[in-house]
């Protein structure tokens, strides 16, 4: 099932314009959730930025003058990534039998009445 604009939207606030909408769709598909798609999108960015320092540290410096560091930017996702995690916890802990399937409006359209009587 296809992101919906409105879920695609939402995943954009945490994520930026990529990655393209059939990646998030794959993602979709495989979290059930929008909040689970930013998670993982966020956490594949700070993997590639992690290894990017690795290999390139990057610090410049002016003797005396000026230093800066880029080591800092290994963490820049783990503030977003802490809070997706905490909005993903908070949902499954009211709803024990969606194991993140939905959360919040990013119910996932083929899942409602999963266990409904009807």
């Amino acid at each position: 099932m296809a992101l919906t604009v409105n879920q695609i939207l939402e995943i954009r606030e945490w994520t930026g314009s990529e990655p393209d909408v059939a990646s998030l769709d794959a993602i979709f598909l495989r979290v059930g959730s929008v909040e689970g798609v930013a998670l993982s999108v966020l956490r594949q960015r700070r993997s590639e930025s992690r290894e990017l320092l690795a290999s390139n540290p990057m610090k410049l410096g002016l003797a005396g003058d000026y230093n800066h560091d880029m080591a800092g930017n290994a963490t820049v996702y783990d503030d977003d990534i802490a809070r997706l995690e905490e909005l993903i916890a908070v949902a499954e802990a009211n709803d024990p039998l969606s194991s993140g399937a939905a959360i919040g409006s990013a119910t996932r359209a083929d899942r409602d009445g999963l266990f409904s009587s009807r």
